[in-house]
């Protein structure tokens, strides 16, 4: 079989054969015909097929997704839920949000654990905001902590430190 090949071939490689030339003349032009556009299916069927295979894969994707939703983690709708539950308004939401942003938190949910961590993240994010913002930030991070632990936080006295009686 492999001997077949090789003499049938031998001529497109270009070695000697015992035919002559004109062997090589048809073989080549056996070559050039079968790969001629003849016979070749035509390229709307070829965009039909891989059409249906981008549509057979998608939904099938889309399957799996749909089965495994449930089993990913969403922090941002817990901390939506609680939030909500703790009776904040959208404007205290979003300052926990940004107080856990540029605090380098995994989540605002860190900010709602116990009045310390609220303090600690809160102090340095309303002392790094321009004076003018500062009395506003003051009293939402007051109504904040009051909401989320029911007790008068040191950060809404600037005088009284954490620690201090």
């Amino acid at each position: 079989m492999l001997a077949t090949l090789f003499i049938s071939i031998s001529p497109v490689l270009g070695q000697a054969d015992p035919a002559g030339s004109s062997d090589k003349r048809d073989m080549l032009t056996d070559v050039s015909n079968h790969f001629s556009s003849e016979g070749v299916i035509p390229t709307h069927w070829l965009l039909i097929a891989a059409g249906a295979m981008l549509l057979l894969l998608s939904s099938l994707s889309i399957a799996r997704w749909w089965k495994h939703r449930d089993e990913y983690s969403h922090p941002l709708w817990v901390y939506l839920s609680v939030a909500k539950l703790a009776g904040l308004g959208h404007r205290d939401q979003w300052l926990l949000l940004m107080i856990a942003r540029q605090q380098s938190l995994g989540s605002p949910l860190t900010l709602m654990l116990s009045p310390n961590t609220f303090e600690h993240h809160a102090q340095p994010y309303i002392q790094g905001r321009a004076a003018w913002r500062r009395a506003g930030l003051s009293q939402r991070a007051r109504a904040i902590h009051h909401a989320l632990f029911d007790d008068d936080p040191a950060l809404t006295n600037p005088e009284k430190q954490p620690g201090q009686p």
